[in-house]
């Protein structure tokens, strides 16, 4: 109880002084300052002015006071009581629990010392301290491909660093809670804890400054967070509320019947299928403006800019700003927001169908071609796929050593080359197709990683942006701003890199006689940021640079688009369908984009969604040209014009009340359906497909009807061989 008092003592105290004077986010009448988005801790924390630096360090260092003195109670209480027990003489079973306790408690302490300095570490690179939701990222620990991916010499200093700061407190910690035989002993054990004390005190003082001051203003959303960082991750989510942790209403869902795959095959039956091929090819971190019809330099891409002018081209949103959930959502066709935190389950207790499933009880070969997380892997693998390669799994001693990715180590990654296992994918995917004796049509999907950060430029290549050598170690959840031109070049250079290899798969297509009946998706997994908003790299915020990404369908001949603005990824496998001429299916939540060339219909401009949930918790919604993302951690909203402000710099949300409540309103109804239907137990999931959305275009009806829960968003779309009315 003394723990949880003392802990969170100073977030009462002082969270009035907090709020004013370390991070004022809202305007106040008659505050010109104020109004400045600069407004931040960093103007307290600067020179001249005095008063509000003393109070915030003042705030810093009571509450570490408080929680040294507390600690030290808290532990010495335990081990007075087990040490009671252990110094028995007699070894009795009391004596040798006493002994597995007291060893419980110190790896207790020490994890506890872990917690306070990693989420310190989180904060200097995300500007928000760890939440438990974030502890899934753990898992990447014992990947070290990850690790030499994203953690830079900087990081790794900063986490030897880290270990000894556990190490002395705990240390310390126990020094003071031993006991002592004799005086003498008792001054020794003093002055040994008195003087770890110090150097722990010292050092978490000190654990601050590692974060570099343009986080401080980066992330006002963590303020009540930023009072007690050292219990953000264990106290959080009970003291600290959150709206996301809030429960959403549920919905009145209006669904269509759900049927089984055969079911729809048997009704699909009449249908004259389309055997055309389909190659599905995901670019990491491909942004929209890479392509020259979008503003983009023709030298990046110019076999994509190519295809894009012979086919079709879309400006397309991802469903979330990380690899993982994109990918996810782009073969199921179902939104990532699915739990109120993110959660990609080994197997999904929800009816699903991916894309390949489907296909290859048509006849088709499938192949997936990926570099791929643990979770996603076990989640993807399909009894449906013919080849499923990995090639940070897979034994690769059959393959020629310029082809081996852990034979030519890099800068970035280590042992493993994502530029050579780029390379070695292509050739899979070529041995793939051509092996194919039996005439069959096929799926097939490739993914192009190496232009993940840090942009591993290719051997033996000249770079065609320059310059691309580093001054300094990035991170790829932060670096300094004036290092994003040469980031930006060595992206370049890998873009250019990968549209070498898929000029050489066209080739290929071309050369095996296959180009003309195959139809070739291109896209973006997400985005990618340098610094146009502070942030870098993905996994973040939902600004157009992290999630708008290009389409580009070649191949689809006889096809038009079905209409006008953007589309989402979640669009895909409908539109495979459409392709092929088969009828859409219910359980998928996307929709078809291209239509017969001269159909007199054309599709309304969709609604799109997008929502983050690692770094950043946040959902959008965009109803052209209405922009609106709601952080769910600090409870803030953005609101942008897109036709007249593309770069998202003029927020209106505080100057248009009107749009942002019905975009609040559709957004929730979003949120509140998916979460309904999504829900673990649900019945929904057993006897409907899930919910499709599309909300009004005008954006200044505010009425109930157009956005509310009354009416439900959900619009059924009928199945194969069904009438309207049914």
């Amino acid at each position: 109880m003394l723990w949880v008092l003392i802990g969170i003592g100073p977030f009462f105290l002082f969270v009035d002084t907090y709020q004013d004077f370390l991070a004022r986010r809202r305007p106040v009448a008659g505050d010109a300052h104020s109004r400045d988005r600069a407004y931040t801790l960093v103007r307290y924390l600067a020179p001249g002015d005095p008063i509000p630096q003393f109070r915030t360090y003042g705030v810093l260092f009571a509450q570490l006071l408080f929680l040294l003195f507390l600690e030290a109670c808290v532990v010495r209480v335990v081990s007075l009581l087990l040490l009671r027990l252990s110094r028995d003489a007699r070894p009795t079973a009391a004596r040798v629990t006493a002994k597995i306790a007291i060893a419980a408690v110190f790896v207790a302490v020490a994890a506890y010392q872990a917690c306070v300095v990693v989420s310190w570490l989180f904060f200097s690179e995300t500007g928000r301290f760890l939440q438990p939701q974030d502890l899934y990222l753990l898992r990447f620990s014992v990947d070290l491909t990850f690790l030499k991916t994203v953690v830079t010499a900087r990081e790794w200093l900063y986490l030897l660093v880290g270990t000894i700061v556990v190490l002395l407190s705990t240390l310390a910690l126990f020094s003071v809670s031993g006991g002592a035989d004799n005086e003498g002993e008792l001054w020794h054990r003093a002055g040994l804890a008195a003087t770890l004390l110090a150097l722990v005190v010292g050092i978490r003082l000190i654990l601050p400054s590692i974060a570099p001051p343009q986080l401080y203003p980066i992330v006002l959303t963590n303020a009540s967070d930023g009072i007690a960082p050292q219990l953000s991750l264990l106290w959080s989510r009970f003291f600290y509320h959150r709206p996301e942790e809030q429960p959403r209403r549920a919905a009145q869902l209006r669904l269509e019947p759900s049927y089984s795959i055969d079911e729809y095959l048997r009704r699909a039956s009449g249908v004259r299928i389309k055997k055309r091929n389909i190659i599905v090819i995901f670019v990491e971190a491909m942004r929209d403006d890479v392509v020259a019809a979008h503003g983009g330099d023709p030298r990046i891409m110019p076999e994509l800019n190519r295809l894009a002018s012979d086919g079709l081209l879309f400006t397309a949103y991802s469903q979330a700003p990380e690899t993982s959930e994109s990918m996810v959502s782009m073969f199921s066709s179902l939104y990532s927001h699915r739990s109120p935190q993110r959660e990609l389950r080994s197997r999904w207790t929800f009816p699903h169908l991916f894309i390949y499933d489907l296909l290859s009880k048509i006849g088709y070969r499938t192949a997936l071609i990926s570099d791929e997380w643990s979770m996603d892997r076990s989640l993807l693998s399909s009894g449906h796929l013919d080849l499923h390669f990995d090639p940070l799994r897979e034994d690769l001693s059959r393959f020629p050593p310029k082809l081996n990715p852990r034979l030519h180590p890099t800068r970035a990654f280590g042992d493993f080359s994502f530029a050579v296992a780029d390379q070695l994918k292509l050739r899979v995917l070529d041995d793939w197709i051509s092996t194919n004796s039996t005439g069959q049509p096929f799926f097939a999907f490739l993914y192009f990683g190496s232009s993940h950060f840090p942009y591993e430029q290719p051997e033996n290549r000249t770079p065609i942006f320059a310059p691309v050598e580093l001054s300094s170690d990035p991170s790829f959840l932060y670096y300094d701003r004036t290092l994003a031109p040469v980031m930006r070049n060595r992206y370049f250079n890998t873009l250019h890199f990968i549209d070498g290899l898929l000029g050489e798969l066209v080739a290929r297509l071309k050369e095996l006689d296959a180009l003309k009946d195959t139809v070739l998706f291109i896209t973006g997994d997400h985005g990618e940021a340098f610094t146009e908003h502070g942030y870098v790299a993905h996994l973040g915020y939902l600004f157009e640079e992290s999630i708008k990404v290009p389409l580009v369908i070649s191949g689809a001949s006889g096809y038009e688009a079905a209409g006008e603005g953007a589309v989402q990824l979640i669009d895909i496998s409908p539109t495979i369908l459409s392709l092929l001429g088969l009828p859409a299916h219910g359980n998928y939540q996307g929709r078809a984009v291209v239509q017969p060339e001269g159909s007199p219909s054309r599709l309304a401009p969709a609604t799109v969604f997008s929502s983050a949930q690692i770094f950043a918790h946040e959902d959008m919604v965009l109803v052209w040209p209405w922009k609106y993302v709601e952080n769910g951690r600090g409870n803030e909203a953005r609101l942008f014009d897109l036709s007249r402000d593309p770069a998202e710099r003029d927020d209106l949300v505080t100057r248009e009340p009107e749009r942002r409540r019905a975009l609040q309103r559709c957004l929730d109804n979003f949120r509140d359906s998916q979460l309904t239907y999504f829900a673990d137990g649900s019945d929904y999931q057993s006897k409907f497909f899930p919910p499709r959305y599309q909300c009004a275009s005008d954006v200044k009806d505010s009425s109930t009807d157009t956005f509310g829960r009354e009416s439900s968003p959900s619009t059924p779309s009928s199945p194969p061989s069904r009438s309207p009315e049914s």
